[in-house]
C-alpha cells in the first residue's frame, strides 16, 4: 500500500531510522478513510502508529 505522501513523511520525521513494515487505512462503514495505522520497526523496536490523513500523528504504540 502506498501512503499518502503527508503521512509517510510525518512518519519518517518521527522515527527517521524506522523501517515501515506494514500499512493500513482506517475507515468509516461508508468507506471514507479516516486516518491510518502505520506497523514500523525503530532500532529494535516494533511501533504501531495511528495518524490521520493529513499525517498527524495520533497514538504511538510498542508491540
Amino acid at each position: 500500500m502506498t501512503l499518502p505522501e503527508p503521512v509517510s513523511q510525518a512518519v519518517m520525521k518521527a522515527h527517521p531510522k524506522g523501517k515501515i513494515k506494514e500499512a493500513e487505512k482506517v475507515m468509516k462503514p461508508d468507506g471514507t478513510i479516516t486516518g491510518y495505522e502505520v506497523e514500523i520497526k525503530s532500532e529494535g523496536k516494533e511501533l504501531e502508529l495511528e495518524l490521520d490523513s493529513s499525517g498527524k500523528i495520533l497514538k504511538t504504540e510498542r508491540e
